[in-house]
């Protein structure tokens, strides 16, 4: 007798998440690296987002969210998180170095769309300023 197992639809295959996932090597993982940007940083503010992004050694870009609880609940922040992590992956940036999203209070009502317009919007601003500064 054959067994068969049903996956719901939209669920990915081990195969097929690895292509689309999200590496560490492009991940901010540690208090210190969050620090150091936060301190270092150029900052760009927006009604949903700050932006922060300040050079590192490894070169490449990586990428990390901060969202506390004034964002809302876990659910909230974590929806928040999981978006911005999608438009950063699917971003074609052009920055080297460490970028950190903070997460403002309006960001817990916007919508994707919303998010990935001030993510562009602040984007653009940041690598002018740094363009600017490094003249």
């Amino acid at each position: 007798m054959t067994t068969i197992t049903l996956q719901p639809a939209g669920v990915l295959q081990p195969e097929e998440a690895s292509s689309q996932g999200y590496p560490k090597s492009r991940r901010l993982t540690k208090s210190k690296e969050f620090k150091r940007v936060l301190q270092l940083g150029n900052k760009i503010v927006s009604p949903q987002l700050v932006m922060l992004s300040a050079a590192n050694a490894e070169g490449g870009c990586r990428f990390g969210v901060i969202a506390s609880r004034k964002v809302g609940g876990a659910v909230t922040r974590n929806r928040i998180k999981r978006t911005l992590r999608e438009i950063f992956r699917t971003q074609p940036l052009v920055l080297e170095g460490d970028l950190v999203i903070i997460a403002r209070s309006a960001a817990g009502f916007a919508s994707y769309k919303d998010l990935a317009l001030a993510f562009d919007q602040c984007y653009k601003r940041l690598r002018k300023k740094i363009e600017h500064t490094s003249r």
